[in-house]
């Protein structure tokens, strides 16, 4: 028999997971419809420069893809453009700290 404990536990478990995942809706076209996270600083910031110009044209009145609501399809451009700024400084980080390691490396033989 399932004692109240354990159908607490699941039942948290499960609300976190719910939760906690970002909702994300799939676009099959246009520039949400592409994986960013494999890309390096260039193309990054070429794809950022293209999500800002998308975002000024949605903003102007410009169309929206077909089934997207203008204000959900405006707040997920502006989401992306700040997942890409994010991905952008992790990546710089990363290449800082790499340096750092090389450099470390060659002065101290770590």
């Amino acid at each position: 028999m399932i004692s109240k404990r354990n159908v607490l536990i699941l039942l948290t478990a499960s609300l976190v997971l719910l939760w906690g995942c970002e909702p994300s809706r799939a676009y099959r076209e246009g520039v949400l419809s592409e994986h960013y996270r494999m890309m390096s600083n260039a193309e990054l910031r070429r794809y950022q420069e293209r999500l800002n110009d998308e975002i000024v044209k949605i903003a102007k009145g410009g169309p929206v893809p077909a089934g997207a609501n203008r204000a959900v399809y405006l707040e997920d451009l502006q989401t992306r453009w700040k997942d890409v700024e994010s991905q952008i400084q992790g990546n710089v980080r990363r290449q800082r700290y790499e340096q750092y390691k090389k450099t470390m490396d060659l002065m101290y033989g770590y």
